[in-house]
């Protein structure tokens, strides 16, 4: 049965359905998920006009919304509203510099949220604005978002981690990603320099300027099939590897409040341990997270990892002068007065 709406809630569904449909909707279609006749759907729409709501025919009867003309009509209850503070709060705290598309997102989601949130959030806008300005980088983002919009290749200038040198190639940006273990964002598209799909992080962009050449986004892309095996947004090449990892059972509880991979698995060990396995696209990517739970955890697969934590584990002994020695259990924080991580 078709919610009954009022004309204000009617006239803002209308808003909401024409933005979420880029390749258009019809005035039926419309009229169909309101519980309204064409005739009703299109005076509601030209009074939306009237009021300088930017509706524009895609194709001869389908319309959609101005991609820049910005909803405010939001409204959430106490659980949505946290829902978006919690991602507001994470944009906030990974911000290192004053980006003014940030602040003022996150001004104008304050306003559509509850009490005490509002006031949470306000401080959140107020600490990013104190942050030092960097208009390169706000430029870099605009850009991108409106090739990501309007389906235009971008021609960015581009330096990897371990680069020697810049590289400039065209991008065109199927999808923004935030990196789930680190504060950075991803960008995931078809790169002329790799001949296919490839991921670029925001932050090593150096510069970027908008081109006039379409793309085409493939059908239904699934960003969550896409990633699947990545650990956290480095795809890697060819076919995913078995990552298994011994964790000590003082870990082993903080292990298991978290989903760490999509394809991860878990089986208890007889001292009270837990083996975690999971497909991974590129292993390497792991290091940091392997490493920040310290002797806790064994890597047990794939052999070239273990060995590059053995041979780590060496360098680390050899610069701190230690030399190798049977551990004792309180080194493990398997006493009696051990408490929880």
């Amino acid at each position: 049965m078709t919610k009954a709406y009022t004309k204000s809630q009617r006239m803002n569904e209308i808003q909401r359905l024409l933005a979420q449909h880029q390749d258009g909707i019809s005035k039926e279609e419309l009229g169909e998920l309101l519980g309204v006749d064409r005739t009703t759907i299109q005076r509601n729409m030209d009074e939306l006009q009237d009021n300088g709501v930017p509706i524009v025919e895609v194709t001869y009867g389908r319309f959609t919304l101005s991609p820049e003309y910005s909803l405010y009509n939001l409204q959430l209850n106490p659980s949505e509203s946290m829902v978006l503070y919690l991602a507001a709060r994470r944009v906030a705290r990974q911000s290192t510099k004053s980006i003014q598309p940030v602040i003022n997102a996150l001004d104008k989601l304050s306003g559509a949220l509850r009490q005490p949130i509002v006031q949470q959030l306000r401080e959140a806008v107020a600490h990013t604005a104190e942050l030092s300005p960097d208009p390169g980088k706000q430029a870099i983002f605009e850009t991108l978002v409106q090739g990501w919009m309007r389906r235009l290749n971008v021609r960015i200038t581009y330096r990897g981690l371990h680069a020697v040198r810049t590289h400039t190639f065209s991008l065109a940006p199927y999808l923004f990603e935030p990196s789930p273990w680190g504060e950075g964002t991803y960008i995931i598209g078809e790169s002329e320099r790799y001949q296919g799909l490839g991921t670029f992080k925001l932050e090593r962009i150096e510069q970027a300027t908008l081109t006039t050449f379409p793309f085409a986004p493939p059908d239904n892309i699934d960003s969550d099939l896409l990633l699947r095996h990545a650990w956290g947004i480095w795809q890697g090449e060819g076919e995913p590897v078995r990552v298994v990892l011994s964790f000590s059972p003082y870990a082993a509880r903080r292990l298991r409040e978290n989903r760490w991979h999509p394809t991860e698995q878990l089986i208890d060990l007889s001292d009270g341990g837990l083996e975690w396995s999971a497909n991974v696209g590129e292993p390497q990517e792991m290091l940091p997270w392997i490493r920040s739970w310290g002797a806790d955890v064994e890597v047990m697969a794939p052999s070239e990892l273990r060995n590059e934590l053995i041979a780590e584990s060496r360098r680390l002994a050899r610069l701190y002068g230690i030399k190798a020695e049977t551990p004792s259990e309180d080194e493990y924080g398997l006493d009696d007065n051990t408490q929880g991580i």
